[in-house]
């Protein structure tokens, strides 16, 4: 079983994540996928909001825009 750790997910499971509506359904996941997590650990996770953001997501936040008056 693989450790929860964020840098080692695919955009899939990531998106999945996003869907959870909360820490059991988290852990749950995770065992479906083969990652251990527990439920203190997945109530940490959610709370600090944690989930990546994807690259349309940081696209739409990161600015950049040149505007001329």
């Amino acid at each position: 079983m693989k450790n929860f750790n964020e840098t080692e997910m695919t955009p899939e499971f990531l998106a999945k994540i996003k869907e959870c509506a909360g820490a059991e359904e988290l852990v749950k996941l995770a065992a479906d996928n083969n990652v251990e997590l527990s439920l203190a650990d997945a109530e940490k996770y959610l709370s600090k909001g944690a989930v990546a953001l994807g690259d349309d997501e940081l696209g739409k936040v990161a600015g950049g825009a040149r505007y001329r008056f």
